[in-house]
């Protein structure tokens, strides 16, 4: 009832005991990182505008105004993204400390988190999902318009396109879980491994 645990008041529990404070500003981003990021958002986007002109000027050849539409697109989410890192959105973050509330008992406190270090962003690898997908249907499409595929056919099955997007999407949610697992965890390199095996299976298509 009078504000302490242990041996340390509330302050002296914050500042682990010794003095030093057990909260950490965030320092934020690093000025070169966000300086090449803005630079990729202005690359990016401008390289998606342009492609999407281009596919209006060349409206009346439907299949390549859709391969220039589709290729805007891929370029306008990579701007997308890299804006949400440049506004430092989608950060992994993690508990560091707790927070305790000066009347305990009506109101425990709460966790204090901060982005890791170095940032991880959980965000770039849904960018890397859609933007590669995009990748995979443009060299699936190019392969069914060959005179003659692999199996002496012009046509890939959709379903074999579909598999082959769907573990382009599943390699890079390994890529992430294994991201989010700390140096030195052997667990890091299970997904490793299975994202090799996955990649393994989309090259062998």
């Amino acid at each position: 009832g009078n504000g302490t645990s242990g041996n340390y008041s509330i302050d002296e529990f914050l500042k682990g005991g010794n003095g030093e404070e057990l909260v950490e500003e965030w320092p934020g981003l690093p000025e070169e990182a966000k300086t090449a990021w803005w630079l990729c958002v202005a690359v990016f986007g401008f390289l998606a505008l342009l492609l999407w002109g281009l596919s209006i000027v060349k409206r009346r050849d439907v299949p390549a105004s859709d391969k220039l539409q589709t290729f805007a697109i891929k370029f306008g989410v990579a701007a997308a993204f890299y804006l949400g890192f440049c506004l430092e959105l989608g950060m992994v973050q993690e508990t560091f400390g707790v927070k305790v509330a000066e009347n305990i008992v009506e109101s425990p406190g709460y966790f204090l988190t901060r982005p890791m270090m170095p940032p991880i962003f959980w965000t770039r690898h849904i960018s890397w999902g859609i933007t590669t997908s995009i990748d995979i249907h443009q060299v699936l499409s190019v392969a069914g318009s060959s005179p003659k595929g692999p199996h002496g056919s012009k046509f890939v099955p959709i379903g074999v396109q579909v598999y082959v997007i769907a573990l382009t999407g599943l390699l890079h949610m390994l890529g992430l879980v294994a991201t989010l697992v700390r140096f030195g965890d052997l667990t890091k390199w299970t997904y490793f491994i299975f994202g090799m095996i996955v990649y393994w299976m989309i090259m062998n298509q």
